[in-house]
């Protein structure tokens, strides 16, 4: 971070840093003393992004944000094409390269890259980070699975665009960005994310544990029946159970509950990024 600072403080830049102490201390920061700035810079991983944002959002005026990736999967880093080198990044941030993108609101709670319920939500909350960065999102999820009875099916209600599925699922995700922890993955010639959808993916239930990696490999090769394995697009989607599921919002604990609604707020921000063809034009 120090060389960033220094990269940007060349430039001419007055900067300013801060650094977070507790578990929601980056939106408060970016609520409190985001209008003072041009541009909101966090250092993190994806949660550290999603808290930041949180606070933009609130702000009075359009204030841009800049990402410096330093967590466990970085799934916005990859899906945003950031440069894998700190100079790279104070490049963009000093060429002002700013591109709208859509986030996601649930439940009044703002996320920048997913929501999901099921196979992996409750292994995320009891796994310690130091083993994920050790072995891998995949590897830590299926470390927890000895058999079938280790995969808890949710029995799940979810409405979008006048439709309706019902069901048993081990896995459910409303997504904004091109790949979630290195499970499930988006053909970046078809994502755009600022075009004011989502991408919902729902996995039904399995019948076996040996089913887990076959599910695990469609999900990355991108294969979808869209009947066991079911990928739509949707601004708005409601979630309904009849017992509490736990949830994580942008990798972190979202809590556990009956009713969820996600609603997709188009080009609310904007980040710095290059060009690319996710950004549709």
């Amino acid at each position: 971070m120090q060389e960033v600072v220094s990269l940007l403080s060349k430039d001419g830049s007055d900067v300013t840093v801060k650094e977070t102490a507790y578990a929601g201390h980056a939106t408060k920061i970016a609520e409190e003393a985001g209008n003072q700035y041009d541009l909101i810079a966090c250092c993190g991983g994806d949660g550290t992004l999603s808290e930041a944002m949180n606070g933009v959002v609130q702000l009075d005026k359009n204030i841009p944000i800049a990402y410096i990736p330093n967590g466990t999967t970085n799934d916005t880093a990859k899906t945003l094409s950031l440069p894998k080198t700190l100079s790279g990044l104070s490049e963009l941030i000093v060429n002002e390269k700013y591109n709208k993108c859509d986030i996601g609101c649930f439940n009044g709670r703002y996320f920048f890259c997913a929501v999901s319920f099921g196979f992996g939500a409750e292994a995320s909350f009891s796994t310690k980070q130091s083993l994920k960065n050790r072995i891998g999102h995949v590897a830590y999820i299926l470390s927890n699975v000895k058999s079938i009875f280790d995969v808890h099916p949710v029995e799940m209600t979810v409405e979008f665009d006048n439709q309706k599925i019902t069901g048993e699922f081990i896995f459910g995700a409303v997504i904004n960005t091109r790949s979630v922890g290195g499970v499930f993955r988006l053909d970046k010639n078809i994502f755009r994310i600022n075009d004011g959808k989502f991408e919902l993916v729902l996995v039904r239930k399995l019948n076996n544990a040996l089913e887990i990696p076959l599910t695990l490999h469609k999900l990355q090769k991108k294969v979808y029946d869209n009947r066991e394995i079911i990928l739509v697009q949707a601004d708005k989607v409601k979630f309904s159970s009849p017992k509490e599921v736990s949830w994580l919002i942008d990798g972190e604990n979202g809590g556990s509950l009956t009713e969820v609604s996600v609603e997709n707020i188009n080009q609310k921000i904007e980040i710095c990024a290059p060009d690319s063809i996710i950004f549709e034009k």
